[in-house]
């Protein structure tokens, strides 16, 4: 079945690189286009896998498991996955304070204003509690808990949404498995050059270590590699971000899994950077990303091994730490001609961002699918170019939020962010918080208020002012709603299984039989 609002002539589309990225788009594409349609070819490099280390996910992943029609009584055991309710984070503004970002809000709107104004009214007068004690989902999160929101909308459990961690390198095989079961060709091989037609710019062919020229009319480049010839000939200008997200490498090994699994990933800032723990079912990834002009991989290594359990005994052996490199910023430019460039903000495991900005460039691409018109369809590029720009730009600016919302002066990595400027459209939004605590989102920002509001209450950066509706409220009112919210969460939470208690449960756990769908 095709999902296209139109019918374009078959056409050939042809992906560059496997590894997760480009399965994932094959995969999309072969579910989205009927096999008379298009035909679609995947360029496979012999060292495209990228490693078996843990990834973190949004909740959009859900949509993406929706389209592709995947049971999670399949992929979850098939790839070690676990559930995920948002992240925790240890010394970022502080050290020694802790905050967690869940998927879900904190509270809900009183008399038409933010839950978020009320508290901070009540905050400057000393009488409430932390900000995350009113989420739902931190409080699962917490006590190692899981369970799918409730549908009952006058529950507070029903407004969270969750994701999940899984192993990059079982997702990769499980996505091509899926895609070359619905017709995806793989070619194995690496592009050298590329061929365009007589009369236009557009690219013809593209041309094969081995000699071998492969006929495109549309040519997707999810490898990431900005030295590539489809890079190269594109003449696309990459806007680097290392000024306000500093960390361009990291070490990462895996450890052994705790007996209750957390249902969510662990961010540290720490000496040379951050620190992350991703937990699958039989292990949990620790990993230290940091900046190569300000510490070396051995500096790395010792500290991530001292930082790991059981480091200090004689007789645990580690495996080797696995260096990784991350790329942190966005071409100017996503689509031109025929050429569509897909995963080339790789910016590491902090906020999962670099698969939801992969799976929402493959759907975008899907929405304004061209025409495949001499001029190529320029309008639905320019609009392409229009909003992905505008997103990654968003994530660059909630991601620079995590270092620049900090006191930390104790090593030269948070001495560098904390003299680092932040970009026009974060100083913008950061000034209207300070003067309100008003945030101006988008719509669509895929972080959402809870999450903006996790990282700057969580980071200590609390406005001078509050909406002046949450001031003109009544009071009382609202200290009973935030304790009556408090009561209904801490019944809520004792009612939920344990994380690990779920899985098994439900068939999700490697190794175990299927049972009925979570």
């Amino acid at each position: 079945m095709s999902y296209l609002s139109h019918e374009p002539g078959p056409r050939r589309l042809l992906v560059i690189g496997g590894g997760l990225a480009g399965w994932m788009t094959a995969a999309v594409l072969a579910r989205a286009l009927a096999r008379d349609r298009a035909e679609i070819l995947l360029i496979e490099s012999a060292d495209a896998a990228g490693g078996n280390q843990a990834v973190g996910t949004l909740p959009s992943f859900e949509k993406l498991c929706g389209l592709l029609a995947l049971d999670p009584r399949d992929w979850m055991p098939a790839t070690r996955a676990t559930f995920k309710l948002g992240a925790q984070f240890r010394d970022w503004g502080r050290a020694g304070e802790r905050y967690f970002q869940g998927f879900g809000p904190c509270g809900a709107r009183l008399d038409g204003v933010a839950f978020h104004q009320h508290w901070l009214r009540l905050q400057r007068l000393g009488e409430t509690a932390a900000f995350e004690e009113y989420s739902p989902v931190t409080a699962l999160a917490r006590a190692g808990r899981f369970a799918p929101p409730l549908a009952d909308r006058r529950s507070p459990f029903h407004w969270y949404r969750y994701a999940c961690h899984f192993d990059r390198e079982l997702m990769s095989a499980l996505l091509r498995r899926y895609a070359l079961q619905r017709g995806v060709q793989a070619i194995a091989g690496n592009v050298v050059a590329l061929e365009r037609h007589a009369d236009s710019a557009l690219i013809s062919a593209l041309r094969l270590t081995d000699g071998a020229l492969v006929a495109a009319d549309m040519v997707i480049d999810c490898s990431g590699e900005r030295d590539s010839p489809l890079w190269r000939a594109l003449e696309v200008r990459f806007e680097d971000w290392r000024d306000w997200i500093p960390c361009d490498r990291a070490l990462w090994i895996p450890g052994a899994a705790p007996a209750e699994l957390p249902p969510y990933s662990t961010f540290s800032a720490a000496e040379h950077g951050w620190q992350w723990q991703i937990p699958l079912q039989e292990r949990v990834d620790w990993g230290y990303a940091y900046c190569s002009n300000l510490s070396t991989d051995s500096q790395v290594e010792a500290a991530l091994r001292s930082a790991m359990p059981d480091a200090r005994l004689p007789l645990v052996r580690w495996p080797d730490a696995t260096p990784l490199r991350f790329d942190c910023g966005r071409p100017d430019r996503f689509w031109r001609g025929n050429a569509l460039l897909l995963g080339a903000c790789r910016p590491g495991p902090l906020e999962a961002t670099e698969l939801h900005l992969l799976q929402s460039g493959i759907t975008r691409f899907l929405g304004l699918f061209p025409g495949f018109t001499p001029g190529f369809d320029r309008a639905s590029a320019q609009e392409y170019n229009r909003l992905t720009i505008a997103e990654h730009d968003g994530v660059r600016d909630f991601l620079a939020l995590h270092f620049i919302a900090t006191t930390r002066e104790d090593s030269p990595f948070w001495r560098h962010c904390r003299a680092c400027e932040p970009p026009a459209t974060l100083r913008d939004r950061l000034e209207l918080f300070r003067h309100s605590g008003r945030l101006g989102l988008a719509e669509d920002d895929c972080f959402g208020e809870e999450g903006w509001l996790a990282v700057l209450l969580g980071q200590q950066l609390l406005p001078a002012g509050v909406d002046p509706l949450a001031g003109a409220a009544d009071a009382e009112q609202a200290r009973g709603a935030l304790q009556m919210l408090t009561t209904r969460i801490s019944a809520g939470v004792s009612g939920a299984p344990a994380h690990r208690e779920y899985l098994a449960r439900h068939g999700l756990l490697a190794g175990t039989p299927s049972a009925a769908a979570p």
